[in-house]
């Protein structure tokens, strides 16, 4: 299952993901959200990625299997998750890797 969640952040029109903090403090505020608990112990590797100078961390979370990617653009801030039990991940696992490595957001000002 795959889900895109929006949440509103103020941080002016041009946040940036650094603004609201560390990978850490990111999925520690805002991974409840996707999967209704804490997240803190359930962290197994998170990474910082940067595509067109925006910045992306991604997480890999225990299972079932979560993998999220989370990015600012305008004064939101965007959760992509693809969650998978085990049966899945195990069929799917590298294909559900490559799709939230794809998440990117294409942000115009206007």
């Amino acid at each position: 299952m795959c889900d895109n969640i929006l949440v509103n952040v103020d941080l002016g029109d041009n946040a940036r993901i650094e603004e609201i903090g560390p990978p850490k403090k990111v999925i520690n505020s805002f991974g409840p959200e996707v999967i209704g608990q804490n997240v803190e112990s359930e962290v197994m590797n998170s990474a910082v990625k940067e595509y067109s100078g925006r910045k992306y961390y991604q997480f890999d979370l225990e299972p079932p299997h979560c993998l999220i990617t989370a990015t600012a653009a305008g004064n939101r801030l965007y959760l992509f998750s693809i969650l998978a039990n085990g049966l899945q991940w195990k069929r799917h696992n590298e294909e559900l890797k490559k799709i939230a490595d794809s998440f990117r957001i294409v942000y115009r000002q206007i």
